[in-house]
């Protein structure tokens, strides 16, 4: 497993530790749960933190990965040879910038991932399923990794669209709009499964990919 998959695990740790505070406070009977609906709020708020983050930081420790592990740039996907071209500015045709790099390849691949992933200056911006999917396309050259993102009774369309379902709730509570409406446990704790699953499936996806690539799984040890 990835870095990035075990400092997931200890933000999910956070997540479950303010559903535990929610059990403390109101237990496990049956009624109307009062004055606790903040911390429902709050969780949902941190379990999309947590898949985001998580994103951004596989996304740039595969890359450094494909990097590291790579003998010859002739087997980085043409969508990341492109991304790279596209995030220094160069005005040329993609594959004669790509030979002309003013950085080494190597290099190349590691600060276009970073580009991608600077939510806070236009890369990710939103974790939904077409943003991460375009990550993932452009700093490694997967195709569709939420076409992996199925188990029994799940299929990938609709994990894709309660990705997306999580992220809009997520934008409803930070601005306060009245779409958010009422937060339930019940629904911080799908959600917060339903995150541990694609971030699962999305682990193996980007694993498998590397180990198709490079020959060496993507592993944090």
């Amino acid at each position: 497993m990835s870095k990035a998959y075990d400092a997931f695990l200890k933000n999910d740790s956070e997540v479950d530790r303010l559903l535990q505070i929610h059990t403390e406070i109101t237990g496990t009977g049956p009624g109307k749960r009062e004055g606790v609906e903040v911390l429902n709020k709050s969780a949902i708020i941190m379990i999309c933190a947590c898949w985001e983050t998580y994103v951004e930081d596989v996304a740039n420790e595969a890359a450094g990965h494909l990097a590291d592990s790579i003998s010859s740039s002739d087997s980085i996907a043409k969508d990341v040879r492109k991304s790279c071209v596209a995030s220094l500015g160069i005005m040329k045709s993609d594959e004669a910038a790509w030979s002309g790099l003013c950085l080494s390849w190597k290099d190349a691949i590691r600060k276009n991932a970073e580009s991608l992933t600077k939510s806070r200056l236009g890369g990710l911006n939103t974790p939904k399923t077409a943003n991460v999917d375009s990550i993932f396309c452009k700093a490694l050259g997967i195709q569709k990794v939420s076409q992996t993102w199925k188990w029994k009774k799940m299929k990938s369309a609709t994990a894709s669209s309660t990705v997306d379902a999580l992220v809009e709730l997520r934008g409803d509570l930070a601005h306060r709009t009245k779409a958010a409406g009422t937060v339930k446990k019940a629904t911080c704790s799908y959600y917060r499964n339903h995150i541990k699953r694609v971030v699962n499936k999305t682990e193996k996806s980007i694993s498998d990919f590397l180990t198709s690539t490079t020959g060496k799984p993507l592993s944090a040890g």
